[in-house]
């Protein structure tokens, strides 16, 4: 059975890129960096995750991403500026409730800890109370049943992302392939 895995789409590539780094660095869990929202929302649609962190320049954040993650039942954070933390969280309180509202300057023990449900991050706990670094457990399911084929993808020259689009969904499709 594979590692748990939490996604992260930023929406802003370079910050996006470190804090997946961090993450990869401190938790015992896999760690996708998706670059676009349809990257994301594949993830979602096939694979079970522990978690996924997003920050408020993901295009279809608000109109497709979090349906998608709250339909999933995947715990999620949002890193926000932090003059813009309680906008986002007034705004989003109705149709995201479960949705953790952090600053973009939250370390990564409080995002693991929002992710976990947890209050306390593990770096303020006393040494003694120290529990294990990990993401919530991923629920147990059955299998799915690995695919064995050949996917082909055919665009036009519209001008309008539709290429790049397909070649996202095609890797990330394809990333779960051995």
């Amino acid at each position: 059975m594979s590692r748990p895995a939490i996604a992260v789409a930023l929406g802003n590539i370079v910050l996006q890129d470190q804090l997946a780094d961090a993450l990869a660095l401190q938790a015992e869990v896999e760690v996708v960096a998706c670059r676009t929202d349809a990257e994301l929302l594949v993830l979602l649609a096939g694979r079970t995750l522990a978690g996924v962190v997003l920050g408020p320049r993901l295009v279809g954040l608000e109109r497709r991403v979090l349906p998608a993650v709250a339909s999933a039942g995947v715990p999620a954070v949002l890193l926000a500026p932090p003059v813009a933390v309680g906008r986002h969280q007034a705004r989003l309180a109705a149709t995201s409730p479960e949705l953790r509202v952090l600053p973009d300057t939250a370390s990564t023990a409080e995002i693991r800890a929002a992710l976990t449900g947890d209050s306390t991050p593990a770096s303020t706990r006393p040494a003694g109370a120290r529990r294990r670094a990990a993401v919530a457990a991923t629920p147990e399911v059955e299998a799915p049943v690995p695919l064995r084929g050949r996917l082909v993808a055919v665009t036009s020259c519209g001008g309008q992302g539709c290429s790049t689009l397909v070649a996202n969904v095609g890797f990330a499709y394809g990333a779960d392939s051995p």
